[in-house]
This record gives C-alpha cells, sequence and structure tokens, in this order.
C-alpha cells in the first residue's frame, strides 16, 4: 500500500498483526472515525420532504433558495428537465441498494445515499467508463461534494 511518499506499510510474518499500527502508519484512523461519526450524525436526523428537494437541488443545480428553486420548477423551458430529474432522484431515494434501511429511510443519511446512488450509476453518460470518470473526478464528484457539505450543514 502506497502512502505519502512511503511505498508500502511492511509487516513481517514473524510479528502479531496489529491492526490499530497499520492504520496510524497508514494515517486512516483518524479520518475513518470523523467519517463514522459524520454518518451517525446524518442517519439520526431526520429530514423532511422540501429539505430533501432542496438538497437535491443545490447539489445538482446549485439552487439554495426556495425561491429559486420554485422558479426553476416553473420555468417551461425546466419542465422536462425537473420531472425526469425529480422522478430519477425519487427512485433512488426510496429504490436504490439500502434506501429500506432503518439508518437510511427519512433520513439525512438516506438522501446522501440517493445522491452517491445517482451519480454513481444513473447520471446521465455515454458510457460506463464516462460515468465513472464524471463520478469520481468530474461533475459527479463536484455533484456529490457539495451534497456532503450541505448534509453536514444541516446537522451542525
Amino acid at each position: 500500500i502506497a502512502v505519502q511518499g512511503k511505498p508500502e506499510v511492511s509487516i513481517p510474518h514473524s510479528t502479531k498483526f496489529d491492526a490499530d499500527a497499520v492504520k496510524r502508519e497508514l494515517k486512516i484512523g483518524e479520518a475513518w472515525e470523523k467519517f463514522h461519526a459524520q454518518a451517525e450524525q446524518l442517519q439520526d436526523r431526520i429530514v423532511t420532504r422540501d429539505e430533501t428537494i432542496k438538497l437535491f437541488m443545490d447539489a445538482y443545480y446549485g439552487l439554495t433558495s426556495t425561491d429559486d428553486i420554485k422558479a426553476f420548477q416553473e420555468n417551461p423551458s425546466n419542465e422536462k428537465t425537473a420531472e425526469k430529474f425529480m422522478a430519477r432522484m425519487t427512485e433512488a431515494l426510496f429504490n436504490s441498494p439500502g434506501a429500506h434501511l432503518a439508518s437510511a429511510r427519512g433520513t439525512l443519511w438516506g438522501v446522501l445515499n440517493a445522491v452517491t446512488n445517482d451519480v454513481d450509476f444513473s447520471l446521465p453518460s455515454r458510457s460506463n467508463d464516462t460515468r465513472f470518470d464524471k463520478s469520481q473526478f468530474g461533475v459527479g464528484n463536484q455533484i456529490k461534494q457539495r451534497a456532503l457539505t450541505r448534509a453536514l450543514a444541516m446537522v451542525a
């Protein structure tokens, strides 16, 4: 495993494996603990329909106010786009893997996972390779980051 200039973490066969020591050496323990704490906060936060729509619209379109969202949805040139988008997000919110778990159903964690599922598997793309590229490095990654930022702001 390559880490910050270190080519690997070496564990001789003659020693007892110490997972905590490996985590410290790889510097992943703190990041995991932070992620775990955030995930618990998100799964404990119940969301309303309006909060869900606001998070979706902010993450995908950068719309943060109720007025901006309403104007977008009521604009005749956005009608089909808005309908398709909300149908896709509803599908992700209620039918993606894990959506029926108690930690996801009706929670901010479930909304965030719906965004992740949509970006990783349903975001319109020319091919699976393009979709992967978008989800990890491009616009999809930006969408997921905005969704996470907004979700974390909602539990702060």
